[in-house]
């Protein structure tokens, strides 16, 4: 059964989720900002792989607060692939989803301060 869990509506197929996606974006909704910019990120649902479009809307959702937004942003700015490496905006994105109890965000702080021999911060 591939049906909505809350009101056992047939789920949307692709082109229509993605409808529903931008609708929402367009209605300046924080979390469908988020997920556009996931499936840019990873070029799902039919849309060609965009990081720099991913990019644009997880800035913005993070401006809205959502903070798995800023911890996708710290992990483009820690690796460098499309965006200019950025160590000080990863360390500020990743701060800023840690501080709203992002779990991955707390890691890789820890990470960043064993890496630099703050033990005593990791």
């Amino acid at each position: 059964m591939d049906d909505c869990p809350f009101c056992r509506t047939p789920r949307p197929d692709k082109s229509q989720a993605l409808a529903m996606i931008q609708t929402r974006v367009d209605a300046g909704d924080p979390v469908a900002m988020f997920h556009l910019g996931t499936e840019h990120e990873i070029g799902s649902y039919g849309l060609q792989k965009d990081v720099l479009r991913a990019v644009e809307l997880y800035l913005h959702a993070a401006e809205l607060g959502v903070n798995k937004a800023h911890h996708n942003l710290g992990v483009l700015f820690v690796e460098g692939k499309v965006v200019e490496k950025d160590a000080a905006k990863a360390f500020q994105h990743y701060e800023a989803a840690a501080m709203c109890g992002q779990v991955s965000a707390r890691h890789n702080l820890g990470c960043r301060e064993y890496d630099a021999g703050n033990y005593d911060l990791a």
